[in-house]
This record gives C-alpha cells, structure tokens and sequence, in this order.
C-alpha cells in the first residue's frame, strides 16, 4: 500500500459537488441487513485436554490401525459411535 501525504486545501474541491440525480438514487437506495448463512449449526472449536496415559493409548490404537488416522480424526469417529451408541440404546428402551 502506497504512503501519500496528507491532502493540501488546494487539492480540494471549491465549490459544492455536482448534483447527479442517478448517484443520489443509489445513495438512497440503501442497502439489505446482512443475514445468517442457511443451513445447520457451525462447527465449533475448542481445547480439549486429554490426561496423558490416555493420550498414549490413544496413540497405540491409532498405530495399530492400517490407515494413518489423525488424534482429531480419531477423537471425532469415537465421539461419533458414542452417539450412536446412546441413540440406539434410546431407540430400545
């Protein structure tokens, strides 16, 4: 971004700006209240701590797994299957 110097009067303007009759429609116009994006509830982010001997066997199951699984990846499937889990056991009582 260019550094430019503060304008000087004679820079200015002189007289009153000139009246154009379609820039004063579009002034007037205005415009729309911003709106919420349709469709479901954001993801949210947060910190989650996980006590270390936890973490380690975390770590070991992910190791063992044929596919390269990512913490994230594998803490978002387990919470996804305790979910799943708790609906049925729901759906069964």
């Amino acid at each position: 971004m260019p550094i430019t110097r503060k304008p000087t009067d004679e820079n200015l303007p002189k007289g009153p700006l000139p009246n154009h009759s379609a820039f004063e429609a579009y002034l007037r116009k205005g415009g729309s209240a911003a709106s919420a994006q349709p469709g479901g509830p954001k993801d949210v982010r947060f910190t989650l701590q996980i006590p270390g001997p936890l973490c380690q066997q975390l770590d070991q199951l992910r190791q063992q797994s044929p596919v390269k699984t990512s913490r994230h990846h594998w803490v978002l499937e387990a919470i996804a299957q305790r979910i799943q889990r708790e609906a049925v056991a729901e759906a069964l009582s």
